[in-house]
């Protein structure tokens, strides 16, 4: 029965579910700024929250069932199924309430073992106690009545209490502002603030409801890339562990970034409850006086290559060509930014991720938006909009591959060789391996690629299609290309004896007549 229910969620995600948890439970907690996993912090949060979360009362029973079923050899088999999986999510760094969730119908066979070694009168009082004390917590962590503190006046936290908020945080209000700024087209919108009561939930939830033309976001990383409108509010902007980003941002906007200021000027203010502000910020670009266009794209082609170094290194051969028109420049609309190199190594050199060695590469960016205040006092490219990214010419070769596979974690024993029209991969795993010929062919967007796995062997045997397409879809890099704030497209792809190969050999760049509308510069 187990396994007919979990069958359908868990059976496509089997093969790469060992990776996601441990992305999830280390690596994506750290960014998202939780205590280190052996910290004080982070080994007492579950003891410190099992009194609101399971209940005064209950976690005295809790424990004394330990006691009870630890003298009971034919019973422990239930309490190490309630420990074992406790202690897991006490040591890994991801923290959340509700992942301990599930582990609560064990703890309570736990304490009702505890309730049955004690004597009949007992069981009935304690019955009695738990339903009366039950009663009380519900009350108080939904309507706050009785208020928490009457349950244990010396006991800190013994309940959740979270009674229903009838104040108005214009939600409403803040969108219709937007709607109305955006037009017919609807827009794109970052929710800055993570609060409980304006964040990007609260609105999702009501541009759902009312079908609205707009699509959500939250906090951007380091440019506000695709942002048409920004929700922010002053104050608070939420919990400690995810306000990092929404508090950087409120520090640039307020005064730390004029540009970004500049750029997003506010179009609407509501007082919210909590006695803070709620603005929304609209992008709208002055354009830059005083300078010359040929000296903002000189600006625009070193920016563009000092924004290409933290992902791209030992680049042989870089130009970097500026198609663009004047008044548009100076407003920051450029029509194409063309990147081109001989061989170059591409990774995510920040959080020191294996690179690739490509080449020779030729990109094509089309109608890219740049903060203008920002490019014509620092030089310094921000984007802001990208209007579609094509991938004209892109080569990889055997060795290349071969090296950047070998540095992944935990695909050591994979090995790739090019063939015609296939690439044959081979993974050496404990016990019988895995083979199969993978083909890549140009796709449409919002996919730039399609991924065809065929001949899949696991220890000679041949596996079945549906089995195939579930392993594929875990190793699929399409779903997160089509998350992109762009679309991406490639030229056909071609793959030969120890080559990968997009697009046809690069033809000499043909030279632009000069016009007074629109100008041609490369470097």
């Amino acid at each position: 029965m187990a396994a007919a229910i979990t069958l359908p969620w868990y059976g496509p995600r089997l093969v790469g579910l060992p990776a996601q948890i441990i992305n999830r439970s280390f690596k994506q907690a750290a960014e998202s700024g939780h205590a280190p996993a052996f910290s004080g912090s982070s080994l007492l949060f579950y003891p410190q929250w099992i009194i609101p979360q399971w209940g005064l009362l209950a976690t005295a029973l809790l424990l004394w069932g330990i006691v009870a079923l630890a003298r009971r050899p034919r019973a422990r088999g239930l309490l190490w199924a309630a420990l074992a999986p406790c202690l897991i999510f006490v040591l890994i760094q991801n923290k959340n309430l509700r992942y301990t969730l599930p582990l609560l119908p064990a703890a309570a066979l736990v304490a009702a073992a505890g309730v049955s070694a004690l004597p009949p009168r007992a069981r009935r009082g304690l019955g009695w106690a738990c339903a009366i004390v039950g009663v009380a917590q519900v009350g108080s962590a939904a309507f706050a009545l009785p208020p928490p503190t009457l349950l244990a006046p010396n006991v800190s936290s013994v309940a959740f209490s979270w009674p229903p908020d009838g104040r108005d945080w214009h939600h409403r209000e803040i969108l219709d502002a937007i709607l109305r700024a955006a037009g017919p087209g609807g827009a794109r919108v970052a929710v800055v603030p993570n609060d409980n009561f304006f964040s990007v939930s609260n609105f999702r939830y009501e541009v759902t409801r009312d079908r609205l033309p707009l699509r959500l976001s939250r906090a951007w990383e380091q440019a506000p890339l695709g942002v048409d409108f920004a929700i922010v509010k002053t104050g608070d902007q939420g919990p400690d562990a995810v306000s990092a980003k929404p508090d950087q941002i409120m520090a640039a906007l307020e005064g730390g970034d004029p540009w970004l200021a500049a750029a997003y000027p506010v179009i609407a203010r509501v007082p919210l409850p909590d006695g803070s502000e709620g603005m929304v910020r609209m992008r709208h670009l002055e354009p830059v006086r005083g300078v010359a266009p040929a000296e903002l794209a000189m600006r625009l082609r070193r920016g563009v290559a000092g924004l290409l170094a933290d992902v791209v290194r030992d680049a042989q051969g870089l130009r970097v060509t500026v198609d663009y028109r004047d008044d548009g420049l100076a407003a920051g609309s450029v029509d194409t930014i063309t990147v081109e190199a001989e061989s170059a190594l591409v990774g995510e050199f920040v959080r020191r991720k294996p690179p690739l060695r490509i080449g020779p590469v030729r990109l094509r960016v089309r109608d890219v938006v740049v903060n203008p205040g920002r490019l014509a006092a620092t030089g310094a490219v921000e984007l802001l909009d990208v209007g579609s990214l094509h991938v004209e010419r892109l080569g990889v070769a055997e060795p290349d591959l071969a090296e950047f596979i070998a540095q992944q974690r935990g695909l050591s024993g994979l090995r790739a060789t090019m063939e015609e029209g296939w690439i044959q991969a081979r993974w050496a795993l404990p016990g019988p391996g895995l083979s199969a010929r993978l083909a890549l062919a140009a796709g449409s967007p919002p996919a730039p690629f399609t991924l065809r796995a065929a001949d899949v062997r696991y220890g000679g045997m041949r596996l079945p299609p549906l089995l195939v397409d579930w392993i594929v879809r875990n190793f699929d890099p399409t779903p997160r290309l089509r998350r992109l704030p762009m679309p991406v497209s490639m030229a056909p792809i071609r793959i030969q004896r120890e080559r990968l190969e997009v697009g046809e050999d690069p033809a000499p760049t043909a030279a632009t007549p000069a016009a007074a509308t629109k100008k041609k510069e490369s470097r």
